[in-house]
């Protein structure tokens, strides 16, 4: 729509003016009705922008309007200036009509300018004045007012644009004047009228100044309609004058939160000469505290003639060297009148951070050949931006004991505050210290990272106080027996998960090895005892006990011996009194023998 004013249309630096409703729809006069901003194709309208991406409504909240009532609970004001801003000026909008609205079909829809002004000098300016939009066949009109009313029949449904310019004349006694415009959507004139300031020459002053001294009661836009809603664009203000203006498609620029050291995607501006003249621009210049760390990429207005209406664009990108806020701005020196016009430049330098649970994890002892438990330890990513994980890698003198079981870390992007796991296991392979580390690439501050593992390969051994158990001669009938210490040697636990038992006449009557499976730290004892029991049996014995463990050696064998005859001769218990018995008989036999000999 900018391609309709040929003339300047600079936005005003008063509140609340705006140019549009492409940053927001706060600010402006209202009354009666709100104003809600929607993006093009959306609302309840769903109306297509005729400029940008967005377009206000008006919102009628009394659809009883009356046409005999001018200015009725269905009049809808917004856009007012205060001050006047001046001689030569102009205001315009633009206004979506749709000729199958009934509010059109039936005459109800009109466009007006109001204003009025005093500056204490007897100068009073009053204006009201509108045009009543018709559609063909329409019904009633509208009623007259001072200034009258133009009616506008429409057969085309689209976006019309509405406009008033203040003229000062170019003699004293002239009276200043105004010009309303109806203008359809190719900018061609499809109706206007002229008035001049006075509505009582008697007390009017002449050609008097639209900006005075005084105040401004009412400078504004105003609609009337029966439907509940009007859609509006581009509420422009400007001076009547051929000087070259810049117009700048934004203030600023905010790259938001960039990681340091890497390059933003790109962001543009765009220049355009909304004056009369052409805009002659000289070299943009990249200023301020960071300035190095912002880049014109593409810079297609330095030194660049514009003529009216024409435009320029500047594309920028940005690489933080450092955390925090970084800020510069673009100068843009030209033959305006606000020249130097500048661009605000905005950044946030933000890093990834890394932070794990546990810098080491320490396995102990585990027993040579065996899986420890799981271990776990969690990344977390404790930046300002992604941290964004390589490949883990097992490193180390050991790295081949040592296991990720679950990896959920390696290539992930994670998110401020979020987390992810990795689960290690270890499996010695020989005895004694066994290391290595998991190193952790990443884009984060500290990178590289790594974790620690450490474990300490151990083993079971076992010794008997001896292997070779030898109870000698037992005569039938008797026993004997002896107790076999066993003693874990090695430095991880022994746990013996067997006991085999001999046979008879050996057996196992006791000791504290016998509660399976037992377990021995290392240098701890228990003890079998042994028994040697040879009753109806005799001869030599030969029998052994294994003993199954996690022992290196294990099973170890227990050798166990003895031997046995028939039954010995009891001899009976001889007194005093069978002693001497015993000597005379063998006196008597001595007697005997002689006698026989000297026969």
């Amino acid at each position: 729509m900018n391609s309709r004013n040929t003339i300047s249309s600079k936005s005003l630096a008063i509140t609340p003016y705006h140019q549009g409703f492409e940053t927001d729809a706060s600010g402006w006069y209202y009354s009666t009705a709100g104003i809600d901003r929607y993006q093009s194709g959306s609302g309840p309208l769903a109306l297509t922008a005729p400029d940008g991406s967005y377009y206000a409504q008006v919102n009628n909240d009394d659809a009883d309007y009356s046409q005999n009532n001018y200015g009725g609970g269905g009049a809808s004001v917004f856009g007012g200036l205060s001050p006047y801003p001046g001689n030569d000026f102009f205001q315009s909008v633009d206004v979506y009509l749709d000729t199958s609205w009934p509010a059109v079909a039936s005459g109800r829809v009109s466009v007006d300018f109001v204003a009025s002004n005093s500056d204490g000098t007897n100068y009073d300016w009053n204006t009201e004045s509108r045009f009543g939009i018709l559609a063909p066949n329409p019904s009633a009109g509208f009623s007259v007012r001072a200034r009258g009313v133009q009616l506008v029949t429409l057969t085309t449904t689209g976006w019309y644009t509405f406009r008033v310019d203040y003229f000062k004349g170019s003699n004293p006694t002239d009276n200043s004047t105004v010009l309303m415009s109806v203008l359809d959507d190719n900018g061609a004139v499809i109706a206007s009228q002229s008035f001049d300031n006075c509505d009582n020459p008697t007390t009017c002053t002449s050609n008097a100044d639209l900006g005075g001294t005084g105040f401004v009661n009412f400078l504004a836009w105003r609609l009337g309609f029966a439907d509940d809603m009007i859609g509006i664009d581009n509420v422009r203000s400007g001076f009547i004058a051929g000087d070259p203006e810049v117009s700048l498609s934004t203030a600023s620029i905010d790259f938001g939160d960039i990681e340091v050291g890497t390059t933003s995607s790109i962001q543009n501006f765009i220049i355009e000469n909304t004056g009369g003249t052409d805009l002659n621009l000289g070299t943009l210049v990249l200023t301020g505290s960071h300035n190095g760390d912002f880049t014109m990429v593409t810079d297609g207005c330095s030194n660049l003639t514009i003529a009216p209406t024409n435009t320029c664009s500047v594309v920028v990108v940005m690489t933080p060297s450092a955390l925090g806020a970084r800020t510069a701005q673009i100068d843009i020196p030209s033959n305006d009148l606000s020249n130097p016009d500048s661009v605000d430049l905005l950044a946030n330098g933000v890093q990834a951070g890394l932070t794990m649970s546990s810098s080491s994890i320490d396995f102990a002892d585990v027993e040579i050949g065996t899986t420890s438990n799981t271990q776990s330890f969690i990344i977390e990513s404790t930046g300002g931006s992604d941290l964004t994980v390589g490949t883990l890698a097992l490193t180390g003198s050991h790295s081949g004991d040592f296991t990720m079981v679950t990896d959920g870390c390696s290539n992930q992007t994670i998110a401020p505050a979020n987390t992810c796991q990795v689960d290690v296991v270890v499996t010695p392979s020989a005895l004694g210290a066994r290391i290595a580390q998991i190193d952790i690439p990443s884009n984060a501050l500290s990178n590289p990272d790594s974790v620690d593992l450490l474990a300490n390969g151990v083993r079971a051994d076992i010794i008997l106080s001896t292997n070779d158990l030898d109870f000698g001669f037992v005569a039938m009938n008797n026993s004997d027996n002896s107790a076999v210490t066993i003693t874990n040697s090695g430095s991880g636990n022994l746990i013996i998960n067997s006991i085999s038992s001999p046979n008879a006449p050996f057996s196992i009557i006791g000791g504290t090895c016998l509660a399976l499976p037992v377990t021995l730290s290392p240098n701890q004892s228990c003890d079998l005892l042994i028994e040697f029991l040879p009753q109806s049996l005799a001869g030599n014995f030969t029998d052994s006990i294994e003993i199954v463990s996690n022992a290196i050696s294990s099973p170890n064998n227990l050798t166990i011996r003895g031997s046995s005859n028939q039954q010995a001769v009891q001899v009976p218990i001889i007194n005093n009194f069978g002693i001497g018995l015993l000597i005379l008989m063998m006196a008597g036999l001595g007697l005997f023998s002689r006698r026989r000999i000297t026969n």
